[in-house]
C-alpha cells in the first residue's frame, strides 16, 4: 500500500509540474555561426566545392520579386542579397546570405526558395549545402534546415515554401 502511494504521489507531482510549467515541445538547436547580416526572416546557403562551383540562392518574396546575385536588392521591401560567392572569389567563404532588415517589418506572407548550380568554374562537380531559414529575432532562431547535392550545371534544388503566417516550412 505504502509503494503505490509513493507511486501515486510521484506522479501526481510529475502531471501537476507540466500543468503550472507547460509541456515544451520546441528543442532549442544549436546552429553554425552564419555568415552575412542577420534577419527576420533570413535565408542562408552554405556549400563545399566553392573553387570548382558556383551555387546560388535564390528567394522569391510574397511581393513577387526574386533575390540572387543579379537582383541583389528588393526595391519593395529590405531585402537583400549581402552574400555572394563565385568560383573561389569567396572572401566569407563558401555562403550565400539574403535576409530582410530586423529594423523593418518585412513582408508577410510566403517566400520561395531554392538552391541553383549555375555554373562550374574548372570542371563539373558536385557540391553538397544547407541551406537555413532564421528569424533572428528569436532566442531559438532556427525555422528550417536542410541539406542536399547538386551535380549538374543549370539544376535546382528542391523548392521549399517559408509562410510567415505558420511559421512552417514546406515543399513546393
Amino acid at each position: 500500500m505504502t509503494k503505490l502511494f509513493t507511486s501515486l504521489l510521484k506522479w501526481t507531482l510529475i502531471l501537476s509540474m507540466l500543468l503550472i510549467t507547460g509541456c515544451r515541445r520546441n528543442i532549442d538547436i544549436v546552429i553554425p555561426e552564419l555568415v552575412g547580416n542577420p534577419g527576420n526572416p533570413r535565408f542562408n546557403l552554405q556549400f563545399t566545392n566553392e573553387r570548382n562551383v558556383d551555387l546560388d540562392l535564390y528567394v522569391k518574396d510574397p511581393n513577387g520579386e526574386i533575390l540572387y546575385y543579379r537582383n541583389p536588392q528588393a526595391r519593395l521591401s529590405t531585402g537583400q542579397l549581402d552574400v555572394d560567392c563565385l568560383c573561389d572569389d569567396c572572401p566569407q567563404g563558401p555562403n550565400e546570405n539574403i535576409f530582410w532588415s530586423l529594423q523593418t517589418q518585412s513582408p508577410r506572407g510566403k517566400y520561395e526558395f531554392w538552391v541553383n548550380y549555375y555554373d562550374y568554374c574548372d570542371t563539373q562537380q558536385a557540391s553538397s549545402f544547407t541551406v537555413r531559414v532564421t528569424n533572428d529575432s528569436r532566442i531559438a532562431p532556427l525555422i528550417f534546415s536542410a541539406q542536399g547535392t547538386l551535380s549538374i550545371r543549370k539544376s535546382n534544388s528542391t523548392r521549399w515554401i517559408y509562410d510567415t503566417d505558420t511559421n512552417k516550412v514546406t515543399v513546393k
